[in-house]
């Protein structure tokens, strides 16, 4: 799972009447082109080996068809495996802004988030899984740009995050995280227990 980070991003211009532009400096204009540019940073500055994605997920700005908007507000997230390339999103966004505060005229204010780390399972712990509960019972994914907590307690201490799989078609269990409609399985509920009974039994056999 990926390292997060949360951008908040505030676009100031000059507002004024939408038939008199060459008096203003169009937020939503400038907002558009920035939302834009931000995918190079994905296409340009990052290899394309690494994974990486930049989402602007909310765009806030405007009161009325005609009147060009003095202020625009951007909020999105950034996410990566690699902390080299978070660091090298992180600083071209805020390269990027001051480019656009000279081409524009207009005052851009970025404030990130840092949120949590990369989660890498442990390699140990992870051949320990497969001999307690089987290979036929594991399904590898590939890499999730998903973010989880789980990465601090793995700075700390080996660990290992799986997941149980809670999609269940015949009893209508099909939407995914984020969705308005989730819901999951609670009959996998005995399905983790069960697991942590396998590899209990497991390492009980190890110390023996």
């Amino acid at each position: 799972m990926a390292q997060n980070g949360e951008i908040n991003i505030d676009i100031i211009g000059r507002g004024g009447h939408g038939a008199i532009p060459q008096n203003t400096k169009d937020a939503v204009l400038i907002a558009s082109e920035f939302i834009t540019s931000l995918q190079s940073i994905i296409s340009r500055n990052i290899n394309p080996i690494e994974g990486a994605v930049i989402t602007i997920g909310k765009i806030t700005g405007g009161s009325i068809r005609n009147i060009i908007a003095e202020e625009v507000r951007l909020e999105g997230t950034i996410r990566c495996f690699n902390p080299y390339v978070y660091d090298t999103m992180v600083n071209r966004i805020r390269e990027f802004a001051k480019g656009f505060e000279i081409s524009y005229g207009c005052k851009i204010n970025i404030e990130i988030i840092h949120g949590y780390l990369a989660v890498n399972n442990d390699k140990k712990l992870y051949d320990e899984f497969v001999n307690a509960i089987g290979k036929d019972m594991i399904i590898e994914t590939d890499p999730l740009m998903i973010s989880e907590d789980f990465s601090y307690y793995q700075r700390e201490v080996p660990g290992l995050f799986f997941m149980l799989g809670a999609r269940n078609e015949e009893k209508g269990f099909i939407n995914g995280l984020h969705n308005l409609n989730f819901d999951f399985n609670e009959d996998i509920l005995m399905s983790g227990l069960n697991i942590y009974k396998a590899l209990l039994k497991y390492k009980d056999s190890l110390s023996k």
